[in-house]
């Protein structure tokens, strides 16, 4: 089920008045106007929750009581005035070029020395390779445990697509959580990211995981159906367009979106639902449109999303999971305990077990194909 954009056509002067509402709210950080508008989107989830009764729910644990700091109503009022504003430039090269520092948070930098893990950083190459168009892009490549490797014998290699506002170095609690567990990884940086080339664009980080996942079959001889593609929050809306056209050991996506217009909307109903009168209905020119992209999969699909998050609710990832193809294995996982940058922090041990009891079943049916 998707957020319903609003299809009225605000005058300029709605505009105009929206923006300064939001501005105000900015620098009064309006912790008021966050408050009811997370009462009314309580509203609007209990409504998608009642939609999705006929569903069967996973048994999960009560949310506790959440607060919002003052920091986080900032920084919800200050996208939610550029979102409106973005949404109604009329030059669209002008709206894609601010696009590029308001969707997508590039921080560079990184470095294998910047790790805490010794043993993460003995088992890692630093690797380089080119995506489709020519941009360089740089990844890390990490043997797995040796340890968990023997007892658990052969495993498919992780190839993972990370969030829009970290970089390699962001992804330490995600090596070792799959390390640990007898999987080799391969992280990378998109265009723009960490020590990676280029500016970030839609297309562009579908080439840099599709160069990723070539890469890999190049270099060290991983045919992608050997290949566990694990894509979180900004990576799993790539991962779930590139997995139209490549065909994986599966696809594991963790806390993501439906589509980034979807999540756009979300970002402003967490901080007042009635501004989104104001928001174009194309909101952004990136559209991510994982719903769609997500029924043409070629491979089992495997959806986690958090009880608590509330930046990509729940309801997205239940919406992917009914979208996947159903002639082919799929799973679902809710967590808790978490919220959405916290997944890999705070629940790594729930991950791996409904990750694990999905590759079991999986494995059973389709066996790891030989490597050389």
């Amino acid at each position: 089920m998707r957020v319903i954009q609003n299809t009225d056509n605000p005058t300029r002067q709605q505009v105009l008045i929206a923006g300064k509402t939001a501005n105000r709210a900015f620098h009064a950080t309006s912790v008021q106007a966050a408050s009811e508008g997370r009462a009314l989107a309580s509203v609007l989830f209990a409504a998608k929750k009642q939609a999705d009764a006929a569903q069967p729910e996973p048994k999960v644990l009560a949310a506790p009581a959440k607060t919002t700091s003052i920091w986080q109503t900032l920084n919800d009022a200050k996208v939610v005035f550029a979102s409106i504003i973005l949404s109604w430039l009329p030059i669209k090269s002008i709206r894609a070029g601010l696009e590029q520092t308001h969707l997508y948070t590039p921080i560079k930098g990184a470095s294998p020395d910047k790790l805490v893990s010794s043993e993460i950083k003995a088992r890692l190459t630093d690797e380089y390779f080119t995506s489709a168009d020519g941009t360089r892009l740089n990844g890390w490549f990490v043997k797995a445990d040796p340890e968990a490797a023997r007892e658990k014998g052969p495993r498919p290699v992780v190839l993972f697509a990370h969030g829009r506002a970290c970089n390699l170095n962001d992804c330490e609690s995600v090596i070792e959580l799959f390390t640990k567990n007898g999987f080799d990884i391969f992280v990378f940086d998109y265009r723009g990211y960490g020590n990676s080339d280029g500016k970030p664009s839609e297309e562009g980080l579908y080439q840099d995981l599709e160069a990723a996942s070539r890469f890999l079959t190049r270099r060290y001889g991983v045919e992608s159906r050997n290949q566990l593609a694990v894509g979180s929050s900004l990576g799993g809306g790539v991962l779930a367009n590139v997995a139209q056209r490549i065909p994986f050991k599966a696809v594991a996506i963790t806390a993501s979106f439906t589509s980034m217009d979807d999540a756009i909307a979300q970002r402003i109903n967490r901080f007042s639902p009635g501004l989104r009168r104001f928001l174009a209905k194309d909101a952004a020119i990136s559209k991510f449109n994982s719903l769609e992209s997500i029924q043409r999969c070629l491979s089992p699909v495997f959806i986690a999303g958090a009880v608590n998050d509330d930046a990509t609710p729940l309801w997205m990832s239940k919406a992917l999971h009914q979208a996947a193809p159903s002639h082919l294995p799929k799973g679902f996982l809710a967590l808790t305990g978490c919220e959405h940058h916290e997944v890999y922090e705070k629940a790594p041990e729930q991950l791996m077990a409904g990750l694990e009891s999905f590759l079991s079943e999986l494995e059973s049916k389709r066996p790891l194909q030989p490597v050389g």
